[in-house]
């Protein structure tokens, strides 16, 4: 999985360089995801304004890394949802357990 990342204040920023979150690839999010994690970066924000389709198992690996950053005192939150990914966060209720930040049009 193609991915960026800018640390800030304590944030490590992680923007999604592909068009599609799915089976093929979900994976690899939670790896980079657990990996970061694991190496001390607890509090994350996941930039999906390049992604314009997720599937069940790309939220999935969301989900596992915002316990994982749970369980270190951390946070995973998503921004730049396209209108694909946003439904699927009220679809299933995501949109309750994630914090979504409004995209500021930076980076």
């Amino acid at each position: 999985m193609n991915a960026q990342f800018f640390q800030d204040n304590g944030t490590v920023t992680i923007l999604v360089d592909e068009p599609r979150i799915d089976v093929q690839n979900a994976d690899e999010l939670r790896e980079i995801l657990l990996d970061q994690i694991y190496n001390g970066h607890a509090h994350l924000l996941v930039d999906l304004r390049k992604v314009t389709f997720i599937d069940s198992s790309g939220l999935g690996a969301l989900v596992h890394g915002l316990r994982e950053a749970h369980r270190k005192n951390g946070e995973v939150r998503v921004t730049g949802l396209s209108e694909h990914v946003s439904s699927m966060f009220t679809v299933t209720r995501l949109n309750k357990i994630f914090e979504i930040v409004p995209t500021n049009g930076t980076k």
